[in-house]
């Protein structure tokens, strides 16, 4: 999801529409009506998209500057650490009712769009070679983190009705994980666990991480058996 020019194709495209922005004037009618709402509605859409092409480009500056610090001596020569674009898994269970739903968008744009709640860690998908999975729940009790905080939902019957559509749209685009093929990335990000233990352990050239979540159960997460192998 990159460009040839080095930015991203999300940065490209947000940088252009500031640009277009900067040299027009947005007009509000005053009459209150739906033509107001509407360019309102604009105004609110155009801050958003704002908001993350800067949010983008600061990333982008910070990585600059630390890969400039962070380099190896080969002889008489200087080399990054890396010689190709780290290869970036992000990972969740259909439990999740969390971050994004599509693990097939084509653009980091739409699969921010397709996020319930938070943005996430978008970056990844800007700045690495990343791509996101939806896998289906595991029996092990490393694995069942998600699952619990759904305990959770059964005395708000509004929640427990979104989540159970949630996990129905989710298990759509489901893939088990043991049908991924984890040597193809050099960083697995499991979110609470998705991937068992006895998958990071057969690939042990993978550095395989574990992101909390920030709701109940996340402490349950540091007692419980880690899916990292380490």
């Amino acid at each position: 999801m990159q460009e040839a020019t080095g930015r991203s194709s999300v940065e490209t495209s947000l940088i252009a529409d500031l640009k277009v922005f900067s040299q027009s004037k947005v007009a509000v009618p005053t009459d209150g009506g739906e033509s107001a709402a509407t360019e309102i509605s604009g105004v609110r859409q155009f801050a958003r998209r704002r908001g993350l092409a800067a949010w983008s480009l600061a990333c982008r500056t910070l990585v600059r500057r630390e890969k400039g610090r962070f380099s190896m001596l080969t002889g008489d020569q200087e080399s990054e650490i890396f010689d190709r674009l780290l290869r970036v898994a992000l990972v969740k269970q259909t439990a999740c009712g969390d971050l994004y739903s599509i693990p097939a968008a084509a653009t980091p744009r739409e699969l921010l769009k397709s996020s319930w709640h938070r943005p996430g860690p978008i970056g990844l998908f800007t700045l690495f070679n990343a791509r996101f999975y939806i896998v289906h729940p595991e029996p092990g009790p490393e694995c069942r983190v998600g699952e619990e905080k759904l305990a959770y939902a059964l005395d708000d019957p509004a929640r427990a009705k979104h989540d159970a559509a949630r996990r129905a749209v989710q298990s759509v685009a489901a893939v088990s994980a043991e049908s991924v093929d984890w040597s193809a990335v050099d960083l697995v990000i499991a979110t609470e666990n998705a991937v068992p233990a006895r998958l990071t352990r057969r690939y042990p050239q993978v550095l395989w991480a574990t992101r909390l979540g920030l709701q109940h159960g996340a402490v349950r997460v540091l007692s419980t058996p880690t899916a990292s192998g380490l």
